[in-house]
This record gives structure tokens, sequence and C-alpha cells, in this order.
């Protein structure tokens, strides 16, 4: 078993070098994800609302992406605390 970590996590340096490199990568998607729904919101304002549902769509697909990467980080989170 690994030693617990301060946060009461478990890890070797290779998990947390992991998890250093997936919280980044959820920011920057979050970041690209808000700044398309404010597209998406603006279209919206002045009534292209086509134009609304592309930014909507092509926002989605980052907090998609976000979704997968927090899934990853709370699995190595799990498997650090075993």
């Amino acid at each position: 078993m690994l030693p617990v970590l301060k946060g009461g996590i478990g890890m070797d340096d290779e998990l947390k070098e992991m998890l250093g490199e997936i919280f980044p990568m959820i920011t920057k998607r979050l970041e690209l994800g808000r700044d398309l729904a404010s597209m998406a919101e603006a279209c919206a304002r002045i009534g292209d609302f086509e134009g609304a549902f592309h930014w909507l769509e092509e926002a989605t697909d980052f907090l998609n992406e976000t979704d997968t990467l927090v899934n990853v980080a709370t699995h190595i989170r799990r498997e650090s605390q075993r």
C-alpha cells in the first residue's frame, strides 16, 4: 500500500505527475467551453440561433472531454487509495 500524503491521497511520484498533467488539461477545456458558450450566447442575442447552436455543439465537445479527464483523475485517485 502507498503512503498516505497530505489530503488523504496516497500516491507515488508517477501518479502525482499524471494528476499534475491532467488538471491543467481540465482547466483549459473548461475555459474553451466557457468561451464557446459565450459565443453561443452572443449569437442568440442577435437572433442567430443557428450560430448559437453551432457554438453550443462545439462547447459540448470540450465539456465531454472534460468529463473524461475528470473520470481519469478520479480513477487515479481511487487507485492510489487502495
